[in-house]
């Protein structure tokens, strides 16, 4: 492009040697506009954004400073405040089992902000292209975001990188292989805004004390000097990664067409989940509840690392599942139940349901665009487990196998538990916490 463009209508086009830069990391469609009158302001919007975390309600959680070492950012501070305490009612004895985290957000459905309706934002490099980080339990990925400064209100484009990066909390424990990794992300997210969050898997290695602060503000220090102030981490609460899913939830459906989704305001809750934990958004009143818990799906040492490692039989895996229905259930006692209306299922809860299935996974396979009733659901779950119900209880189970019976379960107690015959769901894939907690990181940068 500077070699097609002469140095005169470079300004005309709004073409730039760092935006054919940006194109070509993130392997976009749509060159964002960069001027060179934008380029001093690289890495302010990343500074302005990283000490402004709306993570969490003031009063709720101990200060960051009384638990922070001067290096964690205000919201994994707060995060680990909220761990510790968990943990040391469970360390006393109060606490006999995974007990669900709430928040309450006295907001309305349609106050949840929709992209392109939050403000124009400058098109300088800072904000022009952000990449957030998903440091998930059994992965590490990337989705950049790239924001059109001359569409419609700020339109912007996604997109998810193929790549694909070992566990922060599999890494974290590893000074050469945490480096390893934040050298790969500086390849793959060379330009830009750089937000990396880490959830379940991190948050749970800390509430079991497997992962310190030492070793989070470490990594957030690795992370800084190598990509500099346009990279923050922040270690979200379950509350803080169901309201960014929910976000997410309340853009998509604003934003799609040609499905038989609910609007956002006639939309009663989401059911959400990974590979450690699950995230609820039910409708109550005037506000919204968010619920988390442990599901332990890819748990270490638990049913699905054991069947990997083919330590599992058929009778062991099934003799389990009714242990796992009853803490699911524990993990849910306090929720209200008989709940009606029309429900989201998002994320590995949405794939399990709807998804093709795979070598790799044993989805249900039941699609996305329809709806399905409580008793439907259901059923749809006990016939998938029927066919996939091994015959001799001696043999051992493969880790699909085991993924799928264990999910399953999961699955079917929160359906169970918690909703009404009335209730149906809907399957909506792309939803995740990445996009909510973009959406909510360029409200705060619009402020600016």
């Amino acid at each position: 492009l500077k070699r097609l463009c002469p140095p005169s209508s470079r300004h005309m086009l709004g073409l730039s040697c760092s935006a054919a830069h940006g194109v070509a990391a993130h392997r976009s469609a749509y060159l964002a506009p960069v001027r060179r009158s934008h380029l001093p302001a690289l890495g302010q919007g990343s500074r302005a954004v990283a000490g402004s975390s709306p993570h969490f309600p003031r009063g709720n959680l101990a200060d960051a400073s009384t638990v922070s070492a001067g290096h964690l950012s205000r919201g994994t501070a707060a995060t680990l405040a909220a761990v510790a305490c968990c943990s040391s009612r469970q360390r006393r004895g109060t606490a006999t089992a995974p007990r669900p985290t709430y928040v309450e957000m006295p907001m309305k459905v349609e106050e949840a902000p929709l992209l392109g309706r939050v403000g124009f934002l400058a098109p300088d490099p800072a904000t022009a292209s952000t990449a957030v980080v998903d440091c998930g339990s059994g992965s590490t990925r990337v989705t950049c975001f790239i924001e059109d400064p001359r569409g419609a209100d700020g339109a912007i484009q996604r997109q998810r990188l193929p790549w694909r990066g070992e566990a922060l909390a599999s890494v974290i424990h590893d000074k050469v292989r945490s480096e390893q990794l934040v050298d790969e992300l500086l390849r793959q997210v060379p330009h830009g805004r750089v937000l990396v969050g880490a959830t379940a898997g991190v948050r749970l290695g800390v509430g079991k004390g497997e992962v310190s602060e030492l070793e989070l503000a470490s990594f957030e220090t690795l992370l800084r000097d190598r990509l500099g102030d346009r990279a923050s981490f922040t270690l979200l609460s379950g509350e803080e990664e169901a309201r960014s899913e929910w976000f997410a939830l309340l853009h998509e459906l604003r934003v799609r067409t040609g499905l038989s989704l609910p609007k956002p305001e006639d939309c009663a809750g989401m059911v959400s989940g990974g590979g450690m934990s699950c995230q609820l958004v039910l409708r109550q009143g005037g506000g919204l509840r968010a619920v988390s818990f442990e599901n332990g799906v890819l748990a270490p040492g638990d049913l699905v690392e054991q069947a990997e490692r083919g330590l599992l039989s058929a009778g062991e895996l099934l003799g389990s599942l009714n242990a796992r229905s009853a803490a699911v259930a524990e993990a849910l006692r306090g929720v209200p139940r008989q709940q009606e209306g029309t429900f989201v299922l998002v994320e590995w809860v949405a794939f399990f349901v709807a998804g093709s299935r795979s070598e790799r996974d044993l989805a249900m396979g039941l699609g996305y665009d329809r709806v399905l009733s409580r008793a439907a659901l259901l059923e749809a779950i006990d016939r998938h487990l029927d066919e996939l119900r091994p015959t001799d209880p001696r043999a051992p189970v493969a880790r699909r196998v085991a993924v799928a019976f264990v999910y399953a379960t999961v699955i079917r107690t929160i359906i169970q538990e918690l909703f009404g015959d009335g209730a149906c769901f809907h399957c909506l894939a792309g939803v995740s916490w990445t996009i909510g907690h973009y959406l909510r990181r360029r409200q705060v940068t619009s402020a600016f």
